[in-house]
């Protein structure tokens, strides 16, 4: 779950970025060749490159602009531009991901769909026939991910029973597997009461990127909104109405770790912090079972038990703790673990090495400089000598 959450925010979150300046991470879609006779201009700011009849170009994205489609494309010498769509030729009938720059997902998973008539394509584009639509529901499984980076929609190819094809997560209300989280406060959905401490097992997220608008000039320009997450609860799909709820989710991690407390605190029934369950003493043994990267520290953010007692307790009341040093977000795209005690000795062990081989390396460029002064005073030694012996003749 974590490669393919990781894989798929990295894919999906568009590049702002010029056709002549895609970065380095830049994913074909597929392939197209050069069909017009005499062949075609590919446009490059105010320049313009001419392709061959027949040259196969890879394409990234497709724009529109002033009422024309474009391909955006990847030339043999990797040059980037925008080729009219219509001098183009699809070179197959279908695409397999692995003659793309897909991404492969190799766990199980899900993908939600909350719309009647989502096309499974043939291939990441709209030029590709469609081989079947679906209908509202959890299906299985995507095996790969791609974007197209700038100005484009982004795509999935999934498995439904006997089918494989594309669908773009751009046009359709299409969702991919989000972590299991636990809610901190109760919180209303969009069809149902859900109380704190809640542990959703079954989750999507949807983001909105590169979503194609077209202008009134007959342009195209794209927008992105906000992530969007829903979730499975009492046999509903819901939605969290308010960004209190949403602020309120924390991410499960995998590892439960053993705290001892550091002074008297108090273990609250969720993370508002309005009743306390019971105080717990110091020195006293308590299982961590998740907690939230950073956020509001007047707020308790860490989910524990105690003596069989769930609750929450506010950071930094331990003494045997090693915290985790990233954001509420890069948490929720990366769901970094905490350290184990062995991770944690390893990585000391890995920071003394560097500092060791830094150390040896700064005393090798001293011992350089010394011997180098040492020459050249030995130099001006005998070079005064043997002055000296030349006004004695």
């Amino acid at each position: 779950m974590k490669k393919l959450l990781v894989t798929i925010i990295i894919l999906l979150v568009p590049f702002v970025v010029n056709a002549d300046e895609a970065p380095p991470e830049i994913r074909y879609l597929y392939e197209v060749k050069i069909a017009k006779d005499g062949g075609s201009d590919c446009l490059l700011g105010r320049n313009n490159i001419h392709v061959d009849q027949n040259e196969i170009v890879k394409v990234y994205g497709e724009t529109k602009e002033k009422g024309v489609d474009y391909l955006l494309v990847i030339l043999k010498d990797e040059t980037m531009c925008q080729i009219p769509k219509e001098d183009t030729a699809l070179i197959s009938d279908v695409v397999d991901p692995k003659d793309t720059d897909a991404e492969k997902i190799d766990e199980k998973n899900t993908f939600l769909i909350l719309e009647d008539g989502v096309e499974v394509l043939k291939g990441p584009s709209s030029s590709y026939d469609v081989i079947k639509t679906l209908k509202k529901g959890v299906y299985d499984k995507i095996t790969y991910a791609n974007d197209g980076s700038y100005n484009s929609d982004s795509y999935i190819y999934v498995e439904v029973d006997d089918i494989k094809g594309w669908i773009n997560i751009s046009k359709y209300d299409v969702y991919v597997p989000y972590y299991k989280f636990i809610l901190g406060i109760n919180s209303h959905s969009s069809c149902a009461f859900v109380p704190a401490n809640t542990i959703i097992e079954n989750a999507w997220y949807r983001i909105k990127a590169n979503k194609a608008v077209e202008g009134v000039d007959g342009s195209t320009g794209y927008k992105t909104s906000e992530t969007k997450i829903v979730f499975k609860y009492e046999n509903c799909i819901n939605e969290f109405e308010d960004f209190n709820t949403v602020n309120s989710m924390v991410n499960l991690i995998s590892d439960k770790v053993t705290m001892t407390t550091k002074s008297e605190i108090e273990l609250y029934k969720d993370k508002s912090n309005k009743k306390v369950l019971m105080k717990i003493p110091k020195g006293e043994k308590v299982t961590r079972i998740t907690e939230a990267g950073s956020g509001n520290m007047t707020l308790p953010s860490m989910y524990v038990e105690y003596k069989g007692t769930k609750g929450w307790v506010m950071k930094g009341s331990f003494e045997e703790f090693v915290l985790n040093d990233s954001s509420n977000y890069i948490d929720a795209i990366v769901d970094k673990d905490i350290f184990s005690d062995n991770e944690v000795n390893k990585k000391d062990d890995e920071d003394k090495e560097a500092v060791d081989t830094k150390n040896i390396i700064i005393i090798c460029l001293l011992c350089a400089i010394c011997i180098a002064l040492t020459a050249i005073i030995v130099i001006i030694l005998v070079n005064r000598k043997k002055d000296k012996n030349e006004k004695n003749i």
